[in-house]
């Protein structure tokens, strides 16, 4: 196996020169996008034919009748039926049983668009039986082609063929063939059967097998699928073989045994089903013994959703694993391995026209063996939800309500207990095109009842008031030649919430909010219902758009905002988290920019004008001119706790190669904590993947591991590669998509 010592080194590198290559290289996007492997369309469920009583005509130079039920024609022959079209020079007909018979240069193409080329065809035209000789042919909705001994019709729809090839390549690519004593092509169950199969690839035998099976169509079928390899240093080289079965048209399940060289034999099951009104799905997995820790291990995740009518749903979501180790054993990616928490939840929702009511039960199993009992999560056991949803102004007013009852528990806790909240406002939105003025004034109530409390029920209302005003400017302007309208958006915000004591209520779910734009705005500086911070403060920002003349779209957009405050704060965490006593808080703003040239970034920051130093920085930076060419960029500074970047790319490197590339940096650690490097070949009917990786776990350091896949365009896959780095990515970039037009 190669070694990984330099992988991380490597993934920088590669990266470099594909940043390099996206203002060097020449290749056009249709040089790969011209020839997808993954080419099937949904198919019609019967493959389309003449309809019954379809009438025959026959043209050709010469005609002549023999006896009563054969007629010959001779010379440039033409038979059509609906879209069904015969030639040959040589064609004899028998009409009781409307057959014929054609010898020569025979070319004959269905509506199906299947053509075969042959020196001989009997076909019953009707039925559409018969048989041909040693022929070429052609299924032009799949694709294939190839070439037979003997062909024959068993049908609409089905045609089995002797001693064949069978390739997906197009003409003048003969990179692989499938080679067959026998091979039933049918169409009504888009499936392909073949018998005594040989598969060459570059004139290579790579397998034999007795008998296989091959989809034609989208349709599900049962059966063994591709064989997977791959190594990995916490598991060593493996092999699984998936089989699949098609139980029904809504549920199906997937059996898949996987032998480890270091961990021994693993078994995973799926099962998964789908009603008119509920989907679901059931899988568990697990090693009867581990041979590296000794022991059985395992984990098990159920999914459940449906609607029970047009207002109550439902949704279940059950995970457990057998040890804390285990994600990070057998994950294969840092979104996987580095979770602290598994959630358990069940829900029952009503949503009514007006009101979401929500019961809820939500546990954890804390994985992270590091995290104290103090900072583990409570179960809520159980949680009630009632919201009224915007809209409904009356007169002018809007109401508003919240309002939780829920049962926090915890092991190994002694302060447990009911919570119990209610947030009634009420607004008065006057909204118009120059600008918004929206006065509001509510209460906060919460109460408890608590185990092993010195106070058993504290209880704390408090009131609060608030004013969001606004306007909006709007200029013609233009730059770089382009027409563009530009905003000026000024803001005032005023929140005012009375300082009342609450260190005598407990903390179950709450924390401080992260402070960013966004949080200008917010009635409370915290997360959860057990702290209400005080407020008498005033929130200034502004915002400028630009908006593209041509299509309205928005292409830039500046915010910047900072909190004023005429009270010392006094509402606090335990240890004193959440408050701050300065005349003005930080500050933050936001920069979003799209460009017609498929570049998208945004940037955002918090900087403390006292210290002069940035408190915080996020960038994220896309550039994507094409479907299969795509730049990320991310990076993120929290002071003194985060400094990360996360970059991945994929982008064709030469003829049909892509590489893809991704690496996630601390800079606190001075370590690589993910990285990934591969590439493939992409030769339209089939493909070549090879995939390395490195990722930092904390309690084994660096764990390895190289991936491969080979794919047969239409027939098969073998191997599996991990999931895209362009949706691993922890950073917020827009989903990778096709490149938006000029």
């Amino acid at each position: 196996m190669p070694s990984f010592t330099d992988i991380s080194r490597l993934t920088v590198l590669a990266i470099a020169g594909l940043c390099l290559l996206v203002t060097a290289t020449g290749l056009r996007a249709d040089d790969i996008s011209s020839c997808p492997l993954d080419f099937w369309v949904e198919k019609p469920k019967k493959p389309p034919r003449p309809a019954p009583g379809t009438p025959s005509t026959i043209s050709a130079d010469e005609v002549r009748a023999e006896g009563q039920e054969w007629v010959e024609f001779t010379g440039n022959v033409e038979l059509r039926r609906g879209t069904e079209r015969l030639t040959t020079e040589h064609l004899r007909y028998h009409k009781p049983t409307d057959t014929v018979e054609a010898t020569g240069t025979v070319s004959f193409e269905t509506a199906a668009k299947e053509r075969f080329q042959t020196s001989s065809l009997k076909l019953r035209i009707e039925d559409e039986i018969g048989e041909t000789g040693t022929a070429r042919y052609s299924f032009g909705l799949i694709p294939a082609r190839g070439e037979g001994r003997k062909i024959e019709f068993l049908g609409p729809g089905i045609t089995r063929l002797h001693d064949v090839t069978y390739t997906t390549c197009p003409e003048g690519q003969d990179s692989w063939f499938l080679k067959a004593r026998q091979l039933d092509i049918d169409k009504n169950e888009q499936l392909g059967r073949a018998r005594g199969v040989r598969i060459d690839f570059m004139d290579v035998p790579i397998f034999y097998l007795p008998y296989m099976y091959f989809p034609i169509g989208n349709q599900r079928q049962s059966g063994a699928l591709p064989p997977r390899i791959g190594h990995s240093s916490t598991f060593g080289s493996y092999l699984e073989i998936p089989y699949y079965l098609n139980l029904a048209p809504n549920y199906d399940d997937t059996f898949t045994p996987r032998y480890m060289t270091k961990r021994g034999l693993m078994l995973r099951n799926e099962f998964r089903y789908m009603t008119q009104n509920s989907e679901g799905s059931f899988s568990l997995e697990g090693l009867p013994r581990d041979q590296m820790a000794n022991e059985e291990r395992y984990a098990g995740y159920y999914h459940h959703q449906q609607k029970l009518d047009a207002r109550w749903s439902t949704t279940i979501d059950l995970r457990g694993v057998s040890d804390k180790q285990y994600l990070a054993d057998f994950g294969d990616h840092i979104n996987i391995t580095s979770q602290t928490h598994l959630p358990t939840n069940a829900e029952l929702v009503y949503r009514g026209q007006r009101w979401i009511f929500t019961t809820r039960v939500l546990s954890f199993e804390t994985i992270d063996t590091t995290i104290p009992v103090a900072d583990k999560p409570y179960q809520r056991l159980p949680q009630l939800t009632l919201g009224l949803q915007p809209g409904g102004i009356k007169n002018g007013w809007q109401p508003h309500f919240d309002g939780e009852w829920v049962n926090f528990d915890r092991r190994n806790t002694t302060l447990t207990g009911l919570r119990t909240t209610a947030r009634p406002a009420l607004s008065y939105p006057l909204s118009k095109a120059w600008g918004h003025f929206i006065p509001k004034a509510g209460a906060h109530y919460t109460s408890y009842n608590l185990n092993n409390a010195p106070d058993p029920a504290p209880s704390l209302a408090r009131g609060f008031a608030s004013l969001d005003t606004g306007l909006a400017f709007v200029r013609d302007t233009s730059y770089w030649g382009r027409a563009y309208q530009q905003t000026l958006e000024p803001r005032l915000y005023y929140l005012y919430v009375p300082a009342k004591n609450q260190n005598h209520l407990p903390v179950f779910d709450t924390a401080l909010a992260d402070f960013n734009f966004d949080s200008l705005f917010r009635e409370n500086r915290f997360t959860g219902g057990d702290r209400i911070g005080d407020a008498n403060q005033l929130t200034l920002a502004v915002t400028s758009r630009f908006l593209d003349d041509r299509d309205g779209h928005e292409r830039l957009r500046l915010s910047l905002g900072q909190i004023f405050y005429y009270a010392d704060q006094t509402v606090s965490l335990p240890n004193g988290i959440g408050v701050d006593n300065r005349n003005d808080s930080d500050l933050v703003g936001d920069m979003i920019l799209w460009l017609p040239s498929h570049w998208y970034m945004r940037l955002s920051a918090q900087y403390d004008p006292r210290s002069d130093r940035a408190q915080k920085e996020s960038l994220t930076f896309q550039y994507q001119p094409d479907r299969r060419r795509i730049v990320n960029l991310g990076y993120r500074f929290v002071r003194d706790q985060v400094g990360q970047s996360d970059i991945s790319v994929e982008w064709p490197i030469a003829g049909r190669w892509t590489a893809r590339a991704r690496t996630l940096y601390s800079f606190r650690d001075d370590r690589n904590l993910d990285s990934y490097l591969g590439a493939e070949y992409n030769a339209c009917c089939w493909a070549a993947r090879v995939y390395a990786y490195r990722r930092y776990d904390d309690t084994r350091g660096a764990v390895n591991g190289i991936h491969f896949e080979f794919q047969l365009a239409g027939l098969s896959k073998y191997g599996k590669v991990p999931e895209s780095p362009l949706n691993q990515s922890l950073f917020s970039f827009p989903a990778p998509a096709s490149a938006p037009k000029e």
